[in-house]
C-alpha cells in the first residue's frame, strides 16, 4: 500500500514506517527453500540463508559477509544453508539487514507470501 506526502508524492507505506526497502525478489515456497535452495547453498562459497521478516521467509545470498562480515566468518559460516532469523534477530536490526542489503553483501534471492500466523 501506498499513501501520499503532503506533496503529492506517493510512497510504499514501509518506508514511512522504516522498515527497510527489500529488493523485489522472486515468489518461492516453504517447500522450496527447505528442500531445493537451502540445501544447494550450504557453502562458504555459495552461502544463502534465511532471514524472516514481517512473517515473510526471504532467502538470502550472503556469500559476501563470509569475508566481510566484524563479527568474523564463522559466524555466517553457521547461517549457509539454514534458517538464521533467531541468530541474525538476537544480534541485529532492521537497521543492519538494510544496510547488508545497501552494501551489496545481501542479495535477495526469493520471498514466501507473508505467512497469516503470528509468533
Amino acid at each position: 500500500p501506498d499513501l501520499k506526502t503532503s506533496f503529492g508524492v506517493m510512497l510504499p507505506l514501509g518506508l514511512l514506517l522504516g522498515l527497510p526497502v527489500l529488493a523485489a525478489g522472486n515468489g518461492c515456497t516453504a517447500t522450496q527453500i527447505q528442500n531445493d535452495l537451502l540445501p544447494s547453498h550450504a557453502t562458504p562459497s555459495s552461502c544463502w540463508t534465511v532471514i524472516v521478516v514481517n512473517r515473510q521467509k526471504i532467502v538470502y545470498d550472503i556469500t559476501k559477509l563470509v569475508t566481510n562480515h566484524e563479527g568474523g566468518r564463522r559466524v555466517i559460516e553457521q547461517m549457509c544453508g539454514r534458517d538464521g532469523s533467531i541468530g541474525f534477530w538476537c544480534v541485529h536490526g532492521m537497521e543492519d539487514l538494510q544496510e547488508s542489503i545497501d552494501d551489496g553483501d545481501a542479495t535477495e534471492i526469493c520471498r514466501t507470501a507473508a505467512s497469516g500466523r503470528r509468533l
